[in-house]
């Protein structure tokens, strides 16, 4: 598990971030990623 971080930008050029809690799982031979837990906004600014 690792806490990722997902920014967007909105139409006024300014961005917000948000942090994520995601675990890896091998599925079919290949690994995927998982969402476990989305959190509001957080990074630098907060």
């Amino acid at each position: 598990m690792f806490i990722g971080q997902k920014t967007f930008k909105n139409k006024d050029g300014s961005t917000r971030t948000y942090l994520q809690l995601v675990e890896n799982a091998r599925q079919d031979g290949r690994v995927r990623q998982r969402v476990v837990e989305a959190r509001g906004a957080g990074g630098p600014e907060r």
